[in-house]
């Protein structure tokens, strides 16, 4: 089966691998008030050779509203 891109990619972070099917990754925010409320688009993609003809499989995407808590 095939992958699907729900993100556009105007951006990219490198993450590292933290066991079998998990990894973390930072992004620094700073400290800017202006950022509160924007909503940012994520979705991860790691290298799987064999899994479909593009030997990549992709993340759900997830939404994340930057907040002050």
């Amino acid at each position: 089966t095939g992958c699907e891109l729900l993100v556009s990619i105007d951006a990219a972070a490198p993450a590292q691998s933290t066991g079998q099917g998990t990894a973390s990754f930072g992004i620094p925010l700073p400290h800017v008030t202006a950022l509160i409320g924007q909503v940012v688009f994520l979705q991860a993609w790691a290298a799987a050779p064999g899994a479909n003809a593009a030997g990549i499989v992709l993340s759900n995407g997830v939404r994340w509203e930057i907040g002050n808590n």
